[in-house]
Protein backbone atom coordinates (compact mmCIF):
# COMPACT_ATOMS: atom_id res chain seq x y z
CA UNK A 1 0.00 0.00 0.00
CA UNK A 2 1.14 3.80 -0.91
CA UNK A 3 1.85 5.96 1.68
CA UNK A 4 2.88 9.46 2.58
CA UNK A 5 6.04 10.10 5.10
CA UNK A 6 6.52 13.89 5.72
CA UNK A 7 8.91 15.66 8.29
CA UNK A 8 9.25 18.44 10.29
CA UNK A 9 12.50 19.74 11.66
CA UNK A 10 12.61 21.92 14.73
CA UNK A 11 15.72 23.67 16.35
CA UNK A 12 15.55 24.67 20.04
CA UNK A 13 16.22 27.58 21.16
CA UNK A 14 16.17 30.53 18.57
CA UNK A 15 19.14 31.82 20.71
CA UNK A 16 22.06 30.24 22.01
CA UNK A 17 22.79 31.95 24.83
CA UNK A 18 22.57 28.41 26.47
CA UNK A 19 24.27 25.72 24.84
CA UNK A 20 23.00 22.81 27.13
CA UNK A 21 19.71 23.63 25.49
CA UNK A 22 20.27 23.17 22.31
CA UNK A 23 19.26 20.18 20.00
CA UNK A 24 16.91 19.32 17.23
CA UNK A 25 13.73 17.44 17.00
CA UNK A 26 12.62 16.10 14.06
CA UNK A 27 9.05 14.41 13.53
CA UNK A 28 7.83 11.84 11.39
CA UNK A 29 4.64 11.74 9.72
CA UNK A 30 2.67 9.20 7.68
CA UNK A 31 -0.29 9.99 6.14
CA UNK A 32 -0.48 13.04 8.35
CA UNK A 33 -0.06 11.61 11.77
CA UNK A 34 2.96 11.82 13.32
CA UNK A 35 4.06 8.51 14.17
CA UNK A 36 7.61 8.93 15.59
CA UNK A 37 9.65 11.93 17.27
CA UNK A 38 13.76 11.85 17.26
CA UNK A 39 15.19 14.52 19.58
CA UNK A 40 19.03 15.22 19.06
CA UNK A 41 21.47 17.20 21.32
CA UNK A 42 22.79 19.28 18.87
CA UNK A 43 22.27 21.21 15.25
CA UNK A 44 21.69 18.31 12.53
CA UNK A 45 23.59 19.14 9.47
CA UNK A 46 21.92 18.93 6.80
CA UNK A 47 23.73 15.93 5.12
CA UNK A 48 23.29 14.09 8.45
CA UNK A 49 19.59 14.94 8.31
CA UNK A 50 19.10 14.01 4.62
CA UNK A 51 20.39 10.08 5.65
CA UNK A 52 18.43 10.29 8.84
CA UNK A 53 15.38 10.65 6.40
CA UNK A 54 16.49 7.95 4.22
CA UNK A 55 17.15 5.69 6.97
CA UNK A 56 13.66 6.24 8.24
CA UNK A 57 11.99 5.71 4.75
CA UNK A 58 13.58 2.48 4.33
CA UNK A 59 12.89 1.27 7.37
CA UNK A 60 8.65 2.28 7.64
CA UNK A 61 8.97 0.91 4.02
CA UNK A 62 10.54 -2.27 5.28
CA UNK A 63 8.08 -2.72 8.36
CA UNK A 64 4.62 -2.37 6.49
Amino acid sequence: PAYMLEFKTFYYPFSFDEPESIKTRIEVFKDGKCIETEDFTYIVEEDELEGFKQFKREYHENSY
